[in-house]
Parts: structure tokens; C-alpha cells; sequence
């Protein structure tokens, strides 16, 4: 994977601004722990909420071994609970 595919992959209409946090694997996932991950980040961030109220969210398993999870807090403050 290459610079510019990893750029294609991350939201382009997110806030300069924006939270990441970046959590690295200790071994590279195999393909069905990468698949599940996946489909966990995703359910994550499609209902992420802060205080009940959605937060802009996106979260990638990249290069089999770092999970990528960004917040675009210009509509709604990521803090406590919702980081956790």
C-alpha cells in the first residue's frame, strides 16, 4: 500500500482539527481477525455518540497491524465516556 492509496482512504471533508489515535498491533492480523476488525470499527463509528449526540466518525484497520480512529469534533466534542 502506498502513500496515495492510504490518503484515498481517509475522509477528505473531515476538520483540520480533527482527534486521531492511532493503536499499533504487536503481529499483523490474520485476514479474518482483519475482516472482523473491520466490520467492529464500522459499527463503532456509525453510531459513535458524545453526550447523545452523533459524532463525525471513521475508524481503518491499516497495514494489517494499526487501527486508526479519528474524530471530527466541529458539530459534537468528543471527551470522557465517549473516547473510552
Amino acid at each position: 500500500m502506498i502513500t496515495s492509496e492510504v490518503l484515498s482512504m481517509i475522509p477528505g471533508d473531515f476538520a483540520d482539527e480533527s482527534k486521531v489515535w492511532i493503536y499499533q498491533s504487536n503481529r499483523p492480523f490474520i485476514e479474518k481477525e482483519q475482516i472482523q476488525i473491520d466490520e467492529q470499527l464500522y459499527q463503532f463509528y456509525a453510531q459513535w455518540k458524545a453526550h447523545g449526540e452523533p459524532v463525525k466518525g471513521w475508524a481503518k484497520l491499516l497495514f494489517n497491524q494499526f487501527i486508526i480512529v479519528m474524530a471530527d469534533e466541529t458539530g459534537t466534542h468528543v471527551s470522557g465516556c465517549s473516547t473510552d
